[in-house]
Parts: structure tokens; sequence; C-alpha cells
């Protein structure tokens, strides 16, 4: 039995709408004059949709979105109102809105997303909770010679990251850097065999021949193979190409003085400053990465900042 939520300031719209939806038999409607009240009553217990007008005197309906994401609810909020503007509409189901619903429309109507929003929301319910049973992952991609995918594929791979708890802010964006100097040196230095140094010449003759080389034998046929293992203490990431490797001990450290103009080496440092491990196999064409739990989000510390703001508090 589906329980709404409806908060507006106004006694006399609340009971409108509540008398409107009364032939919805299975539906329990409550009702909240403010947001403190409707923040109170949620506290109590959870609602499965809630309906709110956009002022709500104390507050404003995108208050109660943002109060939900901060307790991980996926309720559905909609916006009832007696007027707003489709460039309104529009915005508010950017900020979290599921749609707007306007007052004095055809209450007939009102169903139907309502109960499609509470069945959508029940779904990512019950997936979230089976998703917290996941003790680990592993992922493995074939990936072609593609510069462009990269930003995509790394952004997937720290999704991966951030479902198993393992990054705060400044170690996501290290990790970002670290995947994405990796997966390119695989493509553009080991089955391209492009030579970074090839950038230290005028005009664009690295990318012409980055271009060139996909395109062509034997290089376009090489393929990059990246596996990624997740749990709740780290995350592993091995890389592999299809070209004849090299070897790491004679690149050059960039941050020495005769080598600081020198474009190659970057990548791997940076590499080597992000991740809590970085290691070659002998060949030189395969590169293991390993990242722990960020500190800040270790159990540790968490205790500690809990105990910290208590006592600020």
């Amino acid at each position: 039995m589906p329980v709404i939520l409806h908060v507006d300031p106004s006694t006399a719209d609340r009971e409108m709408i509540r008398d409107a939806l009364s032939n919805q038999e299975n539906w329990t409607i409550e009702g909240a004059n403010s947001y403190e009240e409707a923040r109170e009553r949620l506290q109590l217990h959870p609602v499965d949709a809630i309906l709110s007008e956009v002022e709500l005197g104390d507050g404003y309906w995108n208050d109660l979105v943002s109060m939900l994401r901060s307790r991980q609810m996926t309720t559905p909020v909609f916006v009832v109102t007696a007027q707003m503007t489709v460039e309104g509409a529009a915005q508010a189901v950017r900020d979290g809105a599921e749609t707007v619903l306007l007052k004095g429309s055809n209450y007939d109507e009102w169903p139907f997303p309502i109960e499609c929003a509470i069945d959508q929301a029940t779904s990512r319910s019950v997936r979230a909770s089976v998703e917290k049973s996941l003790s680990s992952q592993k992922l493995l991609f074939v990936l072609e010679n593609e510069k462009g995918r990269v930003p995509h594929l790394v952004n997937l791979l720290v999704e991966q990251c951030d479902r198993f708890g393992l990054l705060d802010d400044r170690d996501r964006m290290r990790i970002q850097v670290a995947l994405e100097e990796a997966i390119l040196n695989s493509i553009i230095h080991g089955n391209l065999e492009v030579s970074s140094k090839l950038r230290e010449l005028e005009g664009d003759v690295f990318e012409q021949t980055v271009s060139e080389r996909k395109v062509s034998l034997p290089y376009s046929l090489r393929r990059v193979i990246l596996e990624a293992e997740y749990n709740y203490e780290l995350a592993r990431f091995t890389i592999r190409d299809e070209g004849p490797g090299f070897d790491v001990n004679k690149v050059r450290n960039p941050t020495e003085d005769d080598a600081i103009e020198l474009a190659s080496g970057r990548g791997i440092l940076l590499m080597r400053s992000f991740m809590d491990e970085t290691d070659y196999n002998d060949k030189g064409n395969e590169v293991r990465m390993l990242k722990r739990r960020s500190a800040s989000l270790t159990p540790e510390v968490e205790q500690l900042t809990t105990c910290a703001a208590t006592i600020t508090v």
C-alpha cells in the first residue's frame, strides 16, 4: 500500500488534492505543512512518494531532494504547483523532480506517473541492497587503439572504485590521471610504437603518426587488454599491450635538470606518484597498478573524524 506525503503550506490545497486522489483505494495520503514537518515525518518512517509545493515557508521542494539524497533514499519527489513555465518544469526535472503536476489539472492522470515512479524507485532500492552484498568484482576489457574512448573508460573504472567506497575526492582525481596515462601509453607507445620524441618536433608530426598507424598493419590489429579487480580494500589494474615493450629502467626521470625539457617519462612518473604500487613486467608491455582505500576513508580515520565533529559541536 503506497504512502504518499503531500507537503504544502496550504491546508485547503492539501485537502483538495487528498480528496481528488481519494479514489485510489490502496493509497495512504499524509500531509505536512512545511519542510521541517516533512523532514521530521520522514525521520519516523519512509514514504513511497512525495508531492511538494515549490515554496514551503521554511524551504523549497528541492531541499527535500537534497535531504533524501543525503540519506541515500530513492523516494521520488513530484513538484505540485498552480502554474509553472515549460522552462521552469524542465529545470525542476534537471534538479531532481520526477515531473511537475499542476493543481487543478485532470487528477485522474496523476496516479499513472506516480505509480511508475514508485515502481522504479523500488527497483533501484532493491538493486542497491543487492549490490551491497557484492564483495569483489573483476572486469576485463579488450580495447582498440582509440584515444577518444579513454576518458569514458577511465570514468567507468573510477565509478567502480566509488561503488566499493575506495576513493576520497583527492585520490579520485589522482587515479583518473594515472589510469589515463597508463592506457594512453599502451595505445600510443605500445601498440602504435609512436615515440614521445616526435612531440618535440615542430608541427603535428606526433598526431599524424598516431592517425596513420591506427589504420596500418601490424599496428591496427593490436589490442590493449585491461583487467580491473575491486574489493572494499583496494583496486588492482593490469594493462597489457601487444607492442614490442620497452626497458622501463632506461626511461629518464623528467624531474632531473637535464631531462626537464623532455616529453617522455612524465606519464610513468605520474602513475608511480598517484598509485600505491606500480610495476612493469620484464618485457615492458604490461603495467600493474594498485590503489588501496583512501587513508581518509579507513575506519580509524572515520572514527576520529566523527569524534572530532562531536567535540566541535
